[in-house]
């Protein structure tokens, strides 16, 4: 094959996979994960990239029972359910200002709208629930209902910080029996 043709199917191939966002295209959009196939569990999480500066903690982290996971909605006060939950905490640090002043009180809804998140790539459709802190800067809670069985599974939470700038983080986190 010569280069030009090379070079060719090389920047076809560069562009196609550049030109739509991860988030943008997702398996399926689904509202309950109870029968999702996942990995079992294995010996040692991966490593992913480090927290971006506004992300303050994510929950479930590393190995967590199933019992423990079904528990996570009791730390989210509002929240009346049985059901387990991805639980994000953020600051507003790097965030585009005009979405988190304090104009009104639908500043949580505002954010909401920025943020998505994905399990083992398919897009909770879900709207998290927002909680949000006494001070303009945060913090801000999110939390997603979402039911899970013990398995592998990688959470991407993909934020919108202003009209040209997108950041993606993943975690993983694996329930035991």
């Amino acid at each position: 094959m010569n280069k030009k043709i090379f070079f060719t199917i090389l920047l076809a191939a560069l562009i196609a996979a550049c030109a739509i966002p991860p988030h943008a295209t997702p398996q399926s959009t689904v509202d309950e994960f109870e029968n999702l196939v996942t990995k079992d569990c294995p010996k040692k999480l991966p490593t992913f990239e480090p927290k971006p500066e506004f992300l303050i903690w994510t929950s479930p982290t590393g190995f967590i029972t199933k019992a423990e996971y079904d528990k996570l909605s009791g730390t989210m006060p509002s929240v009346d359910t049985k059901a387990g939950g991805i639980q994000i905490e953020m600051s507003a640090r790097g965030v585009d200002q005009s979405i988190v002043e304090r104009t009104d009180n639908d500043r949580g809804s505002t954010l909401s709208k920025r943020v998505t998140l994905l399990i083992n790539g398919l897009v909770v459709s879900k709207t998290p629930l927002v909680m949000d802190g006494l001070m303009s800067y945060g913090p801000f809670y999110f939390y997603w209902v979402v039911n899970l069985n013990p398995g592998y599974y990688e959470a991407t939470l993909v934020f919108d910080i202003d009209a040209s700038k997108t950041v993606i983080y993943r975690w993983g986190f694996c329930i035991k029996r």
